[in-house]
Order: C-alpha cells, then sequence, then structure tokens
C-alpha cells in the first residue's frame, strides 16, 4: 500500500432558489468571489479541453433546448454575469460529442417512450 497517494479536498455543495437563469447568474457570481482565477476555464478551457466549433455548439445547445431547456437558461444567467455569451461557456464544448468519443446523458423515460432521442438529420 504504500503506491497510494492521498489528497484531500475541499468540496462546496450550494443550493440555490430561483429561475434556472437567476441560478446560472448566482453560479457565476460565486465563482467569481470564491475562485476568480478559474473564470477563464469556463470560457478558454484548458490542455485538455477547448472550445468546439460554433457549429457542434449549435447543435447541442438544440439538443438541450428539445430535451433540458433549464440547462441552456442557466448557462445564459453564467454568461450574462460576465458579460458573455452562452455560446462561449465551456460547458457545450463538453457535451459535444464526436464519433469515438464516450458521452453521457440522462433523460427522463417519458421524452423518449415514442422516438429516438439521438438522430443528426433533427439536430
Amino acid at each position: 500500500m504504500s503506491n497510494v497517494n492521498v489528497k484531500e479536498a475541499i468540496y462546496r455543495h450550494i443550493t440555490l432558489k430561483g429561475s434556472s437563469y437567476e441560478i446560472g447568474r448566482k453560479e457565476a457570481e460565486l465563482l467569481q468571489k470564491y475562485y476568480p482565477a478559474e473564470v477563464g476555464f469556463f470560457f478558454k478551457g484548458s490542455h485538455f479541453i477547448k472550445p468546439a466549433p460554433k457549429e457542434s455548439i449549435k447543435k447541442t445547445m438544440k439538443l438541450f433546448e428539445q430535451f433540458c431547456p433549464n440547462v441552456n437558461e442557466e448557462i445564459k444567467g453564467f454568461a450574462y454575469y460576465f458579460g458573455r455569451s452562452a455560446e462561449e461557456v465551456i460547458y457545450y464544448s463538453f457535451a459535444c460529442v464526436s464519433k469515438g468519443n464516450c458521452g453521457q446523458f440522462a433523460v427522463l423515460p417519458q421524452l423518449f417512450l415514442n422516438c429516438c432521442i439521438w438522430k443528426e438529420d433533427k439536430i
């Protein structure tokens, strides 16, 4: 067991109330207050994630609008706080899945009982 590397981490669990947009703005405010050095990552990415092409981001936003529109609203609120557009938030780049990569997406059963979720011609 001498090869075990233990690191201590601090996690914050916050509960916010309001519309999805208001929650996004509050998340941005808290990020700015407690982790200002991390703000750039949310718009520029890092060595392991770069912003996706604009067309991919538009497709992802359209998919979110269909299945979980509150996520788009939360991201809009987050972006607005920093004077940026929602399309610039790196979150969408994490959600853009290209061939050969893996992604996870949870959808409530009632949203796909009578159809397929992923049809590229509909995106």
